[in-house]
């Protein structure tokens, strides 16, 4: 997550608005066209998280 974030902070810094939405429209072109993700994912308060972190 910390990778990803620091992405995308990078990008908001060297990118304007339209850049950085273009980039985030293409890259969600390319999810699609590659099958990585779906038109009809869940909405976000459905996501839930595969591993616990935190507990042992």
């Amino acid at each position: 997550m910390v990778v990803e974030a620091r992405i995308f902070n990078d990008m908001k810094s060297h990118l304007d608005e339209v850049e950085f939405w273009a980039a985030i429209a293409h890259l969600h072109t390319v999810g699609l066209s590659k099958g990585k993700i779906t038109a009809k994912m869940p909405p976000p308060e459905k996501w839930q998280i595969k591993r616990p972190f935190g507990k042992i």
